[in-house]
C-alpha cells in the first residue's frame, strides 16, 4: 500500500470492458537531488510525483491507460468544464465522493451536455470532442 498526494479510496481499477487494470500496482521511486529536484521536466505542481515515497524521493506508478483514455479523463476533469452537466465535478456532487470512474455512460452524458453548451475545454493534443468517444462495444459472443 502506498500513500498518495490526493484522496483515493481503496479500489480495483478496471477498464471500460471490465478487464483489470495495472494502474498504480507497480510504483517506482528515485532520490531527489540535494536541492530537492527530480531532474525531470514538467512535473508542475507535483515535485514528488504521485507521492508516497517520502519527501526526499520522486515516486511514479505504472499506468496502462491509452492516450485516448488519459485525454478523455483530462477533458472530463478540466476545471473549465466543471459547470457542464456530467462533468467530474457534477458527478462528485451527485455521488458525494470524488472517487468516480469515468465510464462510457458518464462520458456520453458529459459529451452530449458539452455539445449542447457549445463545446468544452479539451485536453492537449485533442482537436475535436468527438475524437474522445469510446469505441463501439466489443461483441463478446463466440459465434464469429
Amino acid at each position: 500500500m502506498t500513500s498518495v498526494m490526493h484522496a483515493v479510496a481503496l479500489h480495483l481499477d478496471r477498464f471500460s470492458d471490465g478487464e483489470e487494470s495495472l494502474e498504480n500496482r507497480l510504483c517506482f521511486s528515485f532520490p531527489l537531488d540535494r536541492d530537492g529536484r527530480s531532474g525531470l521536466a514538467k512535473t508542475g505542481s507535483c515535485p514528488y510525483g504521485r507521492g508516497g515515497a517520502g519527501l526526499d524521493r520522486f515516486c511514479f506508478a505504472l499506468l496502462d491507460w491509452t492516450s485516448t483514455e488519459r485525454r478523455r479523463r483530462r477533458t472530463w476533469t478540466h476545471p473549465d468544464n466543471q459547470g457542464i452537466d456530467g462533468s467530474a465535478t457534477i458527478v462528485a456532487q451527485e455521488t458525494g465522493t470524488i472517487n468516480n470512474r469515468l465510464n462510457r455512460e458518464r462520458w456520453n452524458r458529459f459529451r452530449d451536455a458539452a455539445i449542447a453548451a457549445g463545446g468544452a475545454t479539451l485536453a492537449r493534443n485533442v482537436d475535436r470532442l468527438e475524437d474522445l468517444n469510446y469505441p463501439p462495444p466489443r461483441n463478446n459472443n463466440n459465434n464469429n
